[in-house]
């Protein structure tokens, strides 16, 4: 690690729990403000963030609520992702 913030981050679950565990670390979703291609402020959800959130929620309800033994995770390129609705 090295950053500031993910070497602290390191050293508190190298603290915290003896044994291994998972982190899971998202980005917000895509917000009203950022299409406009302002920076900062408290906009809303763009509709992309909007599907992004639910699909978030889906992961962690399947894989870190329910502990799921499988899971697809699909990369898209940028013409691909700009192509949803």
């Amino acid at each position: 690690m090295q950053t500031f913030l993910g070497s602290r981050l390191a050293r508190f679950l190298g603290n915290v729990h003896p044994y291994s565990h998972h982190l899971y670390l998202s980005r917000c979703g895509e917000s009203e403000y950022t299409v406009g291609g302002k920076i900062g402020g408290d906009s809303e959800l763009a509709p992309r963030g909007q599907e992004f959130a639910l699909r978030l929620a889906e992961f962690a309800d399947a894989v870190v609520c329910r502990l799921a033994t499988s899971f697809a995770c699909v990369t898209l390129s940028p013409q691909q992702a700009g192509e949803l609705p």
